[in-house]
């Protein structure tokens, strides 16, 4: 997936993809899976590559109740994320998700269509900053506008 690589983080953080309906808040908490990888923007898409494994959080249990929000188990062979540009329908940067509010986090949000449903995709860029996240979003949308440019010329 090299061709056309417009932007490239190697240290972006993976917070998973939830279905864009009134149940989002609640899935982001209760099905988050994290992990990090890279994250690249090409002129066909947005490619999210991950590390071999990824956090997810572990089944609570009675023993661990105090620290149920800090217990992670690591999981393997997750699939590579790919955006089509065509697909893309809104790009967003947040400090909010997972009903929790990231505070020296800017998160970028893609909701796209597949299927006639709406997902949403979250990650952030490293190093941890706005502008960062503010020149991937720009892109996006810029990439976007071209795309459907050139859809509406034909």
């Amino acid at each position: 997936m090299e061709e056309g690589v417009i932007l490239e983080n190697k240290f972006a953080n993976y917070y998973g993809i939830v279905k864009a309906d009134k149940f989002a808040l609640l899935r982001s908490i209760f099905l988050r899976v994290r992990g990090n990888g890279i994250l690249r923007l090409t002129e066909s898409g947005v490619y999210f590559k991950k590390f071999e494994s990824a956090l997810i959080p572990a089944p609570s249990s009675k023993k661990s109740s105090f620290r149920k929000r800090s217990t992670f188990v690591y999981i393997t062979g997750l699939p590579d994320v790919f955006i089509p540009i065509e697909k893309i329908r809104n790009v967003e940067l947040s400090r909010f998700w997972g009903g929790r509010v990231m505070i020296s986090k800017t998160i970028l949000k893609i909701t796209y269509e597949e299927n006639g449903e709406k997902f949403i995709f979250a990650a952030s860029i490293f190093p941890i900053g706005s502008k960062k996240a503010e020149k991937w979003k720009n892109k996006i949308e810029e990439l976007k506008r071209e795309n459907e440019r050139l859809k509406d010329s034909i």
